[in-house]
């Protein structure tokens, strides 16, 4: 039938190629806010706002992604799909369990969680990470209320290898390392003691030091960006499997 065949790709793409003409789905398509949509050949997909998740049979390999801003184009060099328009998308699933993130420009959720993965772990290891922070940021968290998790969470001091505990030990350690992170370098003694007093005297703590840090790094031409290719990664998407909020 035409549902059956419209619901199948590869019914679509066998029957095309032995000179079968079939009426096969709309040119262009909207997916409805925080949708989830099982994609098919040749279509212009659209988002609306929240989280827009488009689905493909194949697997990520299968596909090549070139973006501009939030437009961009998938091909699937099986063939199966053709070429698929995207517009303001913000993530591709496939059947390898494997999804790809477009949504990396300013204050976007994968955006936020590649910034707060380079200032944890460093910009280097952002990608590796990125699953862990982006998982907050899809259930609605503000940058705020990561930093309030990570802070409670203790993954600084584990990383580490320090306790909790607010000794002038710990917490110059702690503030070196956020700090390299964010900056590239170590700080100068007189930042490096403005930044340790607050936490030793509870002015500030960890969750304050940290929502700043990452507010901090929350700039697209800033180390945390360039160290962590954030400019590739808006043209090609960042390739991740979802993973649970552990925080």
């Amino acid at each position: 039938t035409q549902a059956q065949v419209t619901a199948d790709p590869q019914a679509v793409s066998l029957l095309s190629s032995s000179g079968v003409s079939i009426q096969t789905v709309p040119n262009t398509v909207t997916v409805p806010s925080n949708g989830y949509y099982s994609a098919l050949p040749n279509q212009s997909i659209n988002g609306i706002k929240g989280l827009s998740t488009v689905s493909f049979a194949g697997p990520s390999n299968n596909f090549s992604l070139s973006m501009i801003g939030t437009s961009g184009t998938l091909i699937d060099n099986s063939g199966l799909y053709g070429k698929i328009s995207l517009n303001n998308v913000q993530r591709l699933a496939f059947s390898d369990g494997s999804q790809l993130a477009l949504d990396l420009q300013p204050n976007q959720n994968s955006f936020n969680a590649l910034i707060a993965a380079g200032t944890i772990f460093g910009a280097a290891s952002a990608q590796k990470n990125f699953a862990y922070f982006v998982s907050m940021f899809d259930q609605g968290n503000s940058v705020s209320n990561v930093s309030q998790q990570i802070a409670n969470s203790g993954l600084i001091e584990s990383t580490l290898g320090i306790s909790t505990a607010n000794t002038y030990s710990n917490d110059k350690m702690w503030v070196d390392y956020v700090y390299q992170n964010v900056v590239g370098t170590n700080p100068g003694f007189a930042s490096e003691q403005y930044y340790v007093n607050f936490l030793t005297t509870g002015n500030l703590s960890k969750y304050d030091l940290l929502n700043i840090a990452i507010n901090f790094a929350n700039d697209p031409n800033g180390y945390v960006a360039a160290h962590a290719n954030l400019v590739g990664l808006q043209h090609q998407g960042l390739p991740f499997m979802p993973a649970p909020v552990h925080a």
